[in-house]
């Protein structure tokens, strides 16, 4: 289902229902870490490129536009979640 129900019309950005996301975010809480790094502000590099650096080398199973080791399958379904999505109809969520 569209993760937004007044603007249904971005379907790349869905929710998933019956408990899916609760269950995603649960995955992601006891599989994933997260770290800050403080950019120094006198910096001659683009923090595009050590974003990049990062995700290549710690391939984060879920980051799919950047990372090298990307599961096929995991775009296929999100894939698929996106179409489901744009089936989606107000009459669905009644």
């Amino acid at each position: 289902m569209p993760r937004n129900l007044v603007k249904p019309e971005r379907f790349s950005n869905y929710a998933l229902a019956g408990g899916g996301d609760a269950r995603l975010t649960a995955w992601m809480h006891a599989r994933l870490s997260i770290a800050v790094w403080a950019a120094p502000m006198q910096r001659t590099w683009a923090l595009n490129d050590v974003e990049t650096l990062a995700i290549a080398a710690f391939t984060p199973p879920i980051n799919i536009s950047k990372n090298p080791g990307k599961l096929t399958r995991l775009s296929r379904a999100r894939a698929a979640m996106a179409a489901e999505a744009a089936r989606w109809r107000q009459e669905d969520a009644r």
